[in-house]
Formats: structure tokens, sequence, C-alpha cells
């Protein structure tokens, strides 16, 4: 059966159109689909096409019905419209869990606390606008309620304090800056900070501007003083203060430990970029170091300096005027805040082995040089009146500062020098630049008195002399002479201070000294000289190691360090090495990065055992681990062999 088939009209040619020719590149294009990201919930529920308009859509606006939207204009999905939602929703519990948290902890206060301050908490609370701001007054220690101290101290621990306050030669209050303590024992700790810290190592701190702030009591408008600094400043002199001791004792609590938990907190509360965060940040990281606890520490040490870096004031600086008042006085701020600090972190590069972080000031010291042709009877009080024997502190030299910020420019030089990739340590280059520095040095000190300063002259000493050969010769001698007359002068300096009642109280730069004098002196135990400085020394560094953690874990270091280059040490000081091989805190990973210095054979030393020692120094922590492994290694062989 033959098929029939409906007859097909020709194709339109597409380049003919009943306007006429077209070119044959135009192609007929579908028109674009509009994506619509969020419908009304009209035309979602009816799973019908929504065109998005806003406040109505077509759809709506043609039946005409309410048009509606449950995600607001601008978000780009519904998905993420319910992630902002929940985003908000978590933020609103979160807060709402914070406030109940507050309301409960004020709650707290008003029900535990003594009648006489739940009563000054209810007054507060009628007379604020805001009743949690009254919370933020305790955290702050404004009321005096959150660190455990008793509000009525008891008779033995009144008396300690009116002591301290008679015998400070700074007097401030405690209060509202800090509540771990009394009147007496802040006092004291603030007054030894001046007299010791300011005098001779650190003088960052203005200490009119601060004094007058602290005795004016005013916590808010204060610019140069704060609770943040105020508690920093007495956790790092309970170091060395009898008082504090003597208190802890009576309370059964560890003032030091309180004072450094009130400082991180109230960082913790106000962590803006100011003068009194940066100063407290460093001297955290000045406590950490006398604890002995540096690695960990090193936070406080950097986030002081990048702190420093983000308030730009060196622009500030430059905008402030001599001949108005209160912007010198600023001036003079900032002048001691970047050269204190430059100290330090000189100070701070050599002991970590380290190039300093900070550059040399770009303003004028802020302490005149020393008169020439002065004398020990030019010596001024801590607060530059000529000094008497009555005198409460240590006799300061006329432009002693200025000689600390000199020599420290000297030893950043030194410091960026050895610190860098010499192409031949110990070759003739090498030994010019470091003889370089050394004449440098030794000029220096010809005009420089006998006091603490020479710590500092004898600290730039060692590190031109770090690792070289102790035998090879050196400005006019050999290595290991000069070591020797160093460590001498810096023994001297500290026998000559505790004769004098001074290590009753004293500055950290003495630690510097047997820093430095102990270790260089174990390779030299064969030198009689050597080894008779070395044992007045030890006996010094074990008096003091009473009070500072750091100073235990060198004499561990030092023990250490004889036994890796099998040098004996001296009879007389077998004492002082008693006991340190059963502290279970100095052994395994001792958390301090100090460097020691490192003659070849402690490098051998290492190296037989897989060590890493191809720096500088070495790591003290690396070698107390090492020897304590050895102790645990030979006393099991020991044991097995009784057995």
């Amino acid at each position: 059966m033959k098929r029939s088939f409906v007859p097909l009209l020709p194709a339109t040619n597409p380049s003919v159109t009943e306007n006429g020719p077209q070119s044959s590149t135009v192609q007929r294009q579908r028109p674009k689909r509009i994506t619509i990201a969020i419908a009304c919930e009209r035309c979602r529920k009816s799973k019908v096409k929504c065109d998005g308009a806003r406040p109505s859509c077509g759809r709506c606006n043609s039946i005409p019905v309410e048009c509606y939207y449950d995600v607001k204009e601008g978000v780009v999905s519904r998905r993420a419209a319910l992630k902002e939602a929940a985003h908000k929703s978590n933020h609103e519990n979160l807060q709402l869990s914070r406030d109940v948290a507050a309301w409960e902890e004020l709650f707290e206060n008003l029900q535990l606390r003594p009648e006489e301050e739940a009563f000054e908490l209810l007054r507060r609370l009628r007379a604020s606008n805001n009743p949690l701001e009254v919370l933020d007054f305790i955290r702050h220690g404004d009321l005096l309620l959150n660190c455990g101290i008793s509000a009525a101290p008891t008779e033995r621990e009144s008396k300690i304090d009116s002591k301290a306050l008679e015998l400070a030669p700074i007097k401030v209050p405690a209060r509202p800056w800090t509540a771990v303590a009394q009147d007496g024992i802040v006092s004291e700790l603030v007054s030894a900070w001046f007299k010791w810290d300011d005098s001779f190592g650190y003088p960052f701190i203005d200490r009119e501007l601060f004094i007058n702030e602290m005795r004016s009591g005013n916590t808010e408008r204060a610019r140069y003083c704060s609770p943040f600094l105020v508690n920093a400043i007495c956790a790092f002199r309970c170091f060395t203060s009898e008082s504090m001791r003597q208190v802890s004792h009576i309370l059964k609590t560890d003032l030091r430990a309180k004072f450094y938990a009130e400082a991180k907190k109230l960082f913790d509360l106000d962590q803006s970029a100011s003068v009194t965060n940066v100063q407290g940040l460093w001297i955290l990281f000045m406590f950490s170091c006398g604890a002995g606890t540096d690695r960990a520490g090193s936070m406080y040490r950097f986030a002081a300096y990048q702190m420093l870096k983000q308030m730009r004031l060196r622009i500030r600086y430059s905008k402030l005027r001599d001949d108005v008042a209160e912007q010198a006085l600023e001036k003079r701020a900032i002048a001691k805040l970047y050269w204190g600090i430059f100290s330090f972190e000189s100070l701070a590069s050599q002991a970590f082995l380290q190039p300093s972080m900070m550059e040399t000031p770009w303003m004028d010291s802020p302490y005149p040089p020393s008169p020439a042709g002065a004398t020990k009877d030019d010596n001024l009080d801590m607060f530059g009146e000529p000094y008497t024997a009555s005198a409460l502190g240590p006799p300061m030299i006329e432009g002693a500062r200025h000689a600390t910020f000199q020599l420290c420019k000297l030893m950043n030089e030194v410091m960026g020098y050895i610190t860098e990739e010499i192409s031949e340590p110990g070759g003739a280059a090498d030994v010019q630049r470091r003889s370089e520095y050394y004449t440098l040095l030794t000029d220096f000190g010809k005009s420089l008195p006998l006091s603490l300063q020479r710590v500092l002259y004898d600290t730039v000493g060692f590190n031109i002399l770090r690792n070289l050969d102790l035998d090879s010769s050196f400005a006019g001698s050999t290595v290991s002479k000069h070591i020797i007359r160093h460590c001498e002068l810096d023994t001297s300096i500290m026998e000559h201070a505790m004769a004098a009642g001074f290590f009753t109280e004293w500055s950290i730069v003495v630690v510097c000294g047997v820093l430095n004098v102990l270790p260089n002196l174990v390779p030299l135990l064969q030198d009689p000289e050597a080894q008779s400085i070395f044992v007045r020394s030890c006996i010094i560094t074990r008096i003091l190691s009473r009070q500072l953690p750091i100073l235990r874990v060198l004499i561990r270091g030092v023990q250490a360090m004889a036994a890796s280059l099998r040098q004996s040490l001296p009879t007389k000081v077998q004492s002082v090495f008693q006991g340190l091989a059963e502290d279970e805190e100095l052994a395994g990973d001792v958390p301090t990065a100090y460097q020691l210095p490192r003659p070849e054979e402690m490098r051998k030393a290492l190296l037989d055992d897989g060590v890493d020692a191809t720096n500088v120094g070495v790591d003290l922590s690396l070698v107390i681990a090492k020897w304590s492994a050895m102790s645990i290694s030979s006393t099991f062989t020991n044991e097995t062999r009784a057995h």
C-alpha cells in the first residue's frame, strides 16, 4: 500500500527577512533566563515563577494580593540569610549567657562579701545607670574584692606593712591601683623599681609623671600610670622583697603570683595600644626571665614591640613643642620610653643571642652625660640630691643612665655583627673587626667608674670575645686573660654591693654579672686565678638564687656544662651544687632560651649526641636536658650493676 506524505515547505533562508537580506553572521539568539535569587513567600509556596521585585512582585501586583518577603533586601540568597540569622542568634545567645554570668557574679558578691563591702556595692549600684559597670569596678580591684586579701589586715601583717611604708623612699597608695597588698608593701615594691631598675638598667618609666598620677588615685584620667603597670612592677620586684615574703607566709599565699595573675587579668581587659601597656608587657617579660620561664614569656616581649610600632610615636613626638609645658612632659616621657626599652632590649638580645628588635632611638638621650672630673664625692641619691649615709637606696653616679645608653648602642652593633653569617669565624678579618670593637669599649671604660654600669661594660666585652679560641692572641693579651679580667671586675662589683648591704634588694642587672661570669669560667677551671673567681661567684650566685629562680637554673646549667666538658668543679663549691640533681623542676626540659657561650669542646660533646650545634651559642636548657639524661642513664646503669 502506497503511503502519502504531507508536502513540506522549503526551509527558511536565515539570511533573508521581510526587510531584506541580513548578514550571515547574525544568529538567532535565545533570550537569557533571568535568575531570581529570592522569591516572595506567596510565589515560593505556590511554586510559581516570581520576578523578585520589591516591595511587591509582578504576580502579586496583578492579582492583587499582599506581597511579602521573609528575607531582607540586599541578601544574595536564602541560604546566606539563614546563615546570617544563625550567626546573629548565636551572638545574642552568647551575649545573653555572658550577661547572666555577670549578673550571677554580681549577686554572688552581694551575697558573700562582708557587710561593709556589700553596702559599698549597693551604694554604687544605686548611683550607677548601668549595674554591670559596678562589676567592672570589682574586677579592676576598685572595691578590693577580687584578690582574696582581707579588708582588715592582721596585726602582724599591719606591723610589717607599716615598717615597709616607713622605710620606702617613695610612698604611694595601693588603692585603686591594686588590691593584692597594702600601702606599705606596694610603696616598697614601687620604690625598689625606681631605686634599682630605673637607676641601673631600664629607665623606661618617667618617675615623676608615674608617681604623681599614682598618688592622685584617678585611674580614668591617668596616662602614665595604670593598674596593669602597677601590678606588673610589683610582681617583678617581689623577687627581692623580704616584706612580701613575710606577708605571704602570714597569709599562706604567694603575693608574687597574685600580682602577676592580677597584671595578666588587667591586660586581658584592656589590650589597647598605650604607653603603660607597652611598659607593663616588657616588665612581664622581665618577670618571666627572672622566673626562668622566658621561652613562654617571650610573647610579652614581642607583643610590646608590636604595640610600640603600632603607636607610631615618632610622628607624635615630632609634633610636640618644648615651649608648651604639657607637651614637653610628653616628649620627655616618650624619650625615656624609647631609650629605656632600647637599653633593656640590648640586654635581652645578647642573653638570647639575637639581633636587637629595636634600632637606636632617633631622639637625643633624655639624661645628661657625667660632668667632667666627677668623683664618688659627687654621688647622688635616687632623687638627684647629694648622697649621704642616711640615704635610702644605692648611690647614683650622675650621668649613669647616659653611660648605660652609650654602652647599649655599642652592644647593639656588636650583637648585629656576631649574629650575622661570618665567612671565617676566628679568621684575620673577624679578629680585626672584633679588635676594633674592643678598642672602642676600652676607651669608653676609661671614663666609667666602678659601679653596676661596669656589669654592662663587661657584658659587651664578653660578647666581643664570644667563641674566639681561648688561647689565641687578642688586643695585647690572650682571649682567656681578657675573659678572666672581666670576670674579676664583675665579681668584685657584686662582692662590694653585698658588703654594702645592697643585696637585700637589688637590680636584675646583677644577674647579668653571674650569667656572664660562671659560664665563661667553666672552660678555664684549670687556671688557678679563674678557679678562685669561680668559687667567689658561685657563692654569690647561690645566695641570690634563693630569691631568683633563673639562678638555680644557671647553677644547674653550669654543673651540666662542666660535666659535658669533663671539668672537675672545685671542692670548695660542691655544697653550692648539692641537691640540684633531685630537683624535679630542673630535670628535663627547662623553659629558658638563655644562650651559653660555647667553646669548641662543648660543640664536639653536643655533636657526639647528634645535637645541632652549629650556631654561635648554646641553649642552657639543651645542656641541662642532655646532662639530666646522662645522670638518669648513669643511675640506671649503677642500679643494674648493683643487682
